[in-house]
C-alpha cells in the first residue's frame, strides 16, 4: 500500500501510460475511468477457468479463427471470432446442452435439444461451453472467395449435406454500395457446387480499405446463415490542371484549386489510433483533428506535379533525430511503376519513392529521400512556412522529367503527417491519407491518381 505521505498522483495516474492497454485509466486530476478492457478480461478469466490451454487445438475455418480447449471438469470451451466481420459459424455439440457467452459476458439463447447450432461471430470473441468433449466447427459451405480487378467478386457454394439444397443468396446493398444482382438462386444436389458471381458499384470518394458485403442464405434445414465477402478498395482521384504561370509556392494560389484531400479521421491514423476498448483518459492516443490534422491539394501541368498541404499540429516539434520521422514531419509517397509492373500495389523498390521533410519553422523545410537507393527523384523543390501557433503549410514541386513522372497520366499517391506527443520525444501519431506506408515494414498502400489533361 502507498503510505499517506506519498505523492499518489505522481506514483500512478499522474504518469502518462506507455502502452496501448490499461485496466483502469485516470486523468491527471485523479478522475478514474475503468476501461472496457477490465470487463473483457474479467469475462475472459471466468470463461477460461479450468481450461487446459496447452492441450487446445487451433481453429481456422471459413474466416473463423480461435481454439477449442478441454476443461478440468471433462467438458470443452471454444473461443471463436471473425477478423473480417460478422458471419455465421456452424458448431456441432456432443450434447444438447450448450452455453454461449459474449466478450462482455452476455449469454446467448440456444434452442433446447439442438446439437447443431449456428453461432454469430464477429471481431469480438465468443465463448462456447459444453459438458462433454467433441465440440466441432463444421466447414463453411462458402469457399474460394475472390475479388476481380473491377471490384466484383465470386465464390463457390458447396452442398455438403445429404439432401438437395435449393434457395437464394441475398446481398445487402449497404454503405451506399450496389451489388448486382442483389439476389441469386441456386439448386444443388448433394456434393454439387455452384459458382456465384456479382458486381459491386462503389461510390466515388470511398476511402481505401477492406470492406465487407453482407451475404445471407438459408441452410437446407431452414437455419439462417450469413457471411461477409471482403472487397478491397483503392481510392482514385483526378488531379486538376494548374493554370498558366501557377504560383505553386504561394498559399493564396491554392485557394482556387479544387480537390481538397482531408487527413482528419481516426481510420487514417496508423500510429496512435485508439483501440475500440481504450479508455478516453489514455493520453498516448490521437485526440482528434485539433491535435493533428491536415488538408492536401494536388495540381499538375505539362512540366510538373504540385502538392500542397496545410497542417494543424498542436505539439509541433522538430524530430529528435534527423533524418527521421520521430517528430513533426511530412511524408509523401509516389508509385511511378507501370500498371503491369505493380502500380498501386504494396512494394518498395525501383519506381516507388518516399520523400520526408521537416515541418517548417524558419526557412525552407529540410528534405530527405529514404528511397533514394532505388532511384532518386530529379529536381524536387519544397517550400513552406510555420505560423508559430501549431499550424504550417508546405508545397512540393516534382518535375515530370523522364526519370520522374515522365508522360505518365496515372500514378500511386500517399501522404502522411507525423506529430509528436505533448511531452517528450517520439512520434505519437501518423495520419496517412491513403492507408499506410512504412519503410520499416517494406509495405505501402496507394491511392491511384490520374492527371487530367
Amino acid at each position: 500500500m502507498l503510505e499517506p505521505t506519498q505523492n499518489v498522483e505522481a506514483a500512478w495516474w499522474g504518469v502518462p501510460a506507455e502502452s496501448c492497454f490499461a485496466l483502469i485509466s485516470a486523468s491527471k486530476d485523479g478522475e478514474r475511468t475503468p476501461s472496457l478492457h477490465t470487463l473483457a478480461i474479467a469475462v475472459l478469466t471466468e470463461q477460461l477457468k479450468g481450461a487446459r490451454q496447452l492441450e487446445g487445438k487451433a481453429i481456422d475455418e471459413g474466416g473463423v479463427l480461435g481454439g477449442i480447449f478441454p476443461k478440468e471438469d471433462g467438458g470443452e470451451v471454444a473461443v471463436l471470432w471473425s477478423p473480417l466481420g460478422k458471419r455465421s459459424a456452424l458448431v456441432e455439440s456432443p450434447e444438447a446442452t450448450i452455453e454461449i457467452v459474449s466478450l462482455f459476458g452476455q449469454p446467448q439463447s440456444v434452442p433446447e435439444g439442438k446439437c447443431l447450432v449456428r453461432v454469430d461471430v464477429g471481431p469480438e470473441p465468443v465463448y462456447i461451453h459444453t459438458r462433454k468433449p467433441g465440440l466441432h466447427l463444421l466447414p463453411s459451405p462458402v469457399i474460394a472467395v475472390s475479388q476481380d480487378a473491377n471490384s466484383g467478386f465470386q465464390f463457390t457454394l458447396v452442398n455438403k449435406y445429404k439432401q438437395p439444397w435449393n434457395g437464394s443468396i441475398r446481398f445487402a446493398n449497404a454503405q451506399g454500395w450496389t451489388v448486382t444482382p442483389s439476389e441469386q438462386a441456386f439448386d444443388l444436389e448433394p456434393g454439387a457446387r455452384a459458382k456465384i458471381q456479382a458486381a459491386c458499384t462503389i461510390p466515388t470518394g470511398t476511402k481505401r480499405g477492406s470492406y465487407a458485403v453482407e451475404a445471407s442464405l438459408n441452410l437446407p434445414d431452414g437455419t439462417p446463415f450469413a457471411f461477409p465477402v471482403s472487397i478491397a478498395v483503392h481510392p482514385t482521384f483526378v488531379v486538376p490542371p494548374a493554370p498558366s504561370g501557377f504560383a505553386w509556392d504561394d498559399p493564396s494560389a491554392w485557394k482556387e484549386m479544387p480537390l481538397a484531400l482531408k487527413l482528419d479521421q481516426s481510420d487514417q491514423v496508423t500510429v496512435g489510433r485508439a483501440p475500440l476498448l481504450a479508455s478516453l483518459q489514455e493520453e498516448q492516443y490521437w485526440k482528434g483533428p485539433n491535435e493533428l490534422s491536415g488538408e492536401a491539394k494536388l495540381a499538375a501541368d505539362g512540366k510538373d506535379l504540385f502538392v500542397y498541404l496545410e497542417v494543424k499540429d498542436a505539439n509541433q516539434r522538430e524530430p529528435k533525430e534527423w533524418p527521421g520521422v520521430l517528430g513533426s514531419s511530412v511524408e509523401v509517397f509516389l508509385d511511378l511503376r507501370a500498371a503491369d509492373s505493380g502500380l498501386s500495389s504494396p512494394a518498395y523498390g525501383p519506381g516507388v519513392h518516399q520523400i520526408v521533410f521537416k515541418a517548417p519553422t524558419t526557412g525552407a523545410p529540410e528534405i530527405w529521400e529514404p528511397s533514394a537507393k532505388f532511384g532518386k527523384l530529379e529536381g524536387v523543390t519544397v517550400t513552406g512556412v510555420g505560423s508559430g501557433n501549431g499550424k504550417y503549410w508546405v508545397a512540393l514541386r516534382i518535375p515530370r522529367a523522364p526519370n520522374n513522372l515522365g508522360k505518365s497520366e496515372s500514378f500511386g499517391f500517399d501522404i502522411g503527417i507525423n506529430g509528436p506527443p505533448a511531452k517528450g520525444n517520439g512520434r505519437k501519431t501518423q495520419i496517412m491519407l491513403f492507408g499506410t506506408a512504412s519503410n520499416n515494414s517494406d509495405t505501402s498502400a496507394f491511392g491511384l491518381g490520374t492527371i487530367k489533361k
